[in-house]
């Protein structure tokens, strides 16, 4: 067991902008003292350290900062994760409630269980599991500084606590909770959505329009990812089937003017070229590179970067953006020369569409 009890005091005491002088004053001990248990030299008695702890508004084993062995604890997390994931939340909670008395001040621990008591709220509208699982997510946030799973962060734990008080009926509070944790428009869909159930239609509906906007632009990038994805593997049926169902699908969102999901159907129909080329199909590619490009030309010859024109989003504040081109016409010519096996091939048909009709 690791004792840090010298490294915290002195954590703790910058963190709350104090001198060792002022933090001596506050707990009644000399200037010596602490300068002593922050070099480690000599640490404070029982007494002092609870009294320190009060100060710090930490539990005494936070503050003494001991590392327990590694090997049971992992275990236990697993265990209550996958009681978890089998939906096994009765066994889940006492396995839960067990190691928590155990292991009070463990992240890992403590976030797991929350979560177990959190999907049993959900799912079985269980009252007294929802609220347990936002005092453990609470607890959570204040043993941040022991994580180590890159998925999880102050904010993730903050919008899940968000989202138990509105699972708990306390609308008010959990729209609140959500806005002040709303970065880069991550809760827009939640926010939009209860304030929807709460009959605030206007208010709503900025929130589901960006949050609409937002989701666009993610399932274009992530099917344009398995495109590439099937193309590398040679399955070019999957991955025109793809290019397929992506472009149906903004044919939903389509107005009669000229707007930025033209520039996105450039792009759809410059995957489809290059695909066919790469199987070898010269007309097939010929054709689609001749409606990317006149696609292009027509968004070229005005862009048209406003999204209130896409259906669903006239409210929105949100934009799109890629690294097609700058034109479109430019992007053609940007994923023609990025594709060094085809490079030939796409340009031969390239210069055979610029010269039609002469």
């Amino acid at each position: 067991m690791v004792i840090k009890i010298g490294e915290n005091i002195r954590k703790y005491r910058k963190e709350l902008s104090l001198t060792q002088e002022q933090l001596a004053e506050a707990v009644g001990v000399t200037i010596g003292a602490v300068s002593k248990w922050e070099s480690g030299t000599s640490t404070p008695d029982i007494s002092l350290i609870i009294t320190l702890a009060d100060f710090f508004e930490l539990s005494v084993d936070v503050l003494l900062g001991y590392e327990l062995g590694k090997s049971n604890p992992d275990k236990i997390v697993e265990e209550i994760k996958r009681l978890r994931h089998e939906k096994k939340y009765e066994e889940g909670q006492r396995e839960a409630d067990k190691y928590l008395q155990k292991y009070p001040n463990r992240f890992d621990v403590v976030y797991e269980s929350a979560r177990v008591f959190q999907m049993k709220g959900i799912e079985h509208r269980d009252q007294e599991a929802l609220k347990k699982s936002l005092l453990l997510l609470q607890r959570a946030c204040k043993l941040i500084d022991q994580n180590t799973d890159e998925t999880i962060s102050e904010v993730s734990l903050q919008n899940s606590i968000g989202n138990i008080y509105m699972a708990l009926g306390d609308v008010e509070k959990s729209i609140e909770h959500l806005k002040k944790y709303n970065y880069d428009g991550m809760n827009n869909v939640d926010i939009g959505f209860y304030l929807i159930m709460s009959m605030k239609y206007e208010e709503a509906i900025p929130y589901l329009s960006d949050s609409f906007i937002q989701e666009i632009s993610k399932l274009f990038k992530t099917m344009i990812g398995y495109v590439n994805y099937y193309s590398n593997r040679k399955e070019y049926q999957q991955a025109l089937d793809i290019v397929e169902w992506v472009h149906n699908f903004l044919k939903g969102l389509r107005s009669d003017d000229v707007c930025y999901l033209d520039k996105l159907d450039v792009i759809l129909f410059t995957c489809n070229s290059l695909l066919y080329c790469d199987m070898g199909d010269y007309k097939a590619s010929k054709e689609y590179l001749r409606k990317a490009k006149v696609t292009a030309e027509k968004f070229d010859a005005a862009p048209d970067y406003n999204l209130s024109k896409i259906n669903y989003c006239s409210f929105s504040k949100d934009t799109l953006s890629d690294d097609f081109g700058v034109t479109a016409s430019q992007g053609i010519m940007n994923s023609i020369n990025e594709n060094v096996e085809i490079k030939e091939d796409m340009l031969k048909l390239w210069e055979e569409l610029l010269h039609e009709g002469e």
